[in-house]
């Protein structure tokens, strides 16, 4: 890992839209290994941002590539770099970004950092299961298979009830104005008051998606200046290689159906479906042509055997299946003409 500097001039960069190529690159790896400091440093960015800020942005962008040029050049006072802590440092080069006061700034960012010392709380579902609990403030709580949920011993005691998700889960927050709830993914962050919605964040998958079925949300992401207010009956769908949001009306049965121990499919192609069907069964499924994984298929089970899907799939798609140990193999003409 890069010395706090380098890697927190690149996340300003990219904050202030001013990022390189190559620095995107070398940033996504980063994230993929400190998502949630990158997420809280996102959060910092979004929340500090305010119109009547005490300095420029001009002079701010100023500022900050003079500190840049200094750390290249290696003329940064060696006894201040020394006696700094890395967090202070990152505050300072976010402060200058986003124009905001010091004093607000430095104190969110040691909070930040101050969390890694919270005792935590971690509940997990496992493959083929789907667990269901409350958490201490009445909030119910149902994880998909295959997710975890994480959060701080006394979250609720926090000025915001926080907690981290990774997979799939349907929340039943209870209304504190005092207290907003935040779910925290790698790609967005959701934030209520109190309301009933589902967040879809398997870091496997190619999007993160929010269903609400009453309330409102509002979802912060990666790309977005400002957040997206989610409504009833809508499904706001964050794509994470274009990086682009699509807000949706649905049937918000149909996309909670996963609660109630159904799978449902809306012309999915095979490669989704798949990842779900191993979640749900608890095995592995592989595609002998990778050009089956695009096949599509329509349907819905609710405890039906693996075999029983296996063959409504493989009849539609023109497909046959091998199984073995806990492992499938699909194969066939599949849905090319």
């Amino acid at each position: 890992m890069p010395q706090p500097p380098d890697i927190y001039v690149i996340i300003g960069k990219f904050l202030s839209g001013t990022i390189e190529e190559d620095e995107q690159q070398y940033l996504e790896a980063w994230r993929q290994e400190c998502p949630d400091e990158f997420t809280r440093l996102q959060q910092l960015w979004n929340e500090s941002a305010k119109p009547d800020s005490c300095y420029r942005q001009e002079y701010n962008q100023q500022k900050l590539n003079q500190r840049i040029d200094a750390w290249e050049a290696g003329e940064e006072d060696k006894k201040v770099r020394h006696s700094l802590r890395p967090w202070l440092v990152a505050a300072s080069i976010s402060l200058l970004l986003i124009g905001s006061v010091i004093t607000f700034f430095y104190d969110n960012l040691s909070e930040a950092f101050r969390a890694e010392n919270r005792e935590w709380v971690e509940k997990r579902s496992v493959r083929s299961q789907i667990a269901t609990f409350t958490l201490i403030d009445g909030t119910k709580v149902k994880l998909n298979a295959d997710s975890k949920l994480r959060y701080a011993e006394n979250f609720v005691q926090a000025e915001r009830r926080e907690v981290f998700l990774e997979g799939e889960a349907y929340f039943e927050v209870t209304h504190r104005p005092d207290r907003p709830f935040l779910v925290r993914t790698s790609e967005v962050d959701v934030r209520v008051l109190g309301t009933s919605f589902s967040v879809n964040a398997y870091p496997e998958d190619t999007l993160t998606g929010v269903v609400v079925a009453n309330g409102k949300v509002a979802v912060n992401g990666l790309s977005t200046q400002s957040p997206e207010v989610v409504l009833p009956n809508q499904k706001v769908t964050y794509y994470k290689s274009s990086r682009q949001w699509k807000k949706t009306a649905v049937d918000v049965t149909q996309e909670l159906a996963w609660t109630e121990g159904k799978l449902l499919f809306q012309n999915a192609d095979l490669k989704q479906v798949a990842k779900t069907l191993e979640r749900y069964y608890d095995i592995t499924i592989s595609f002998n042509d990778k050009m089956l994984e695009s096949c599509r298929f329509t349907g819905s089970f609710q405890r039906e055997t693996l075999f029983n899907v296996l063959d409504a799939i493989g009849y539609i798609n023109n497909l046959e299946y091998e199984y073995e140990n806990g492992t499938v193999v699909l194969s066939g003409a599949g849905c090319t003409p």
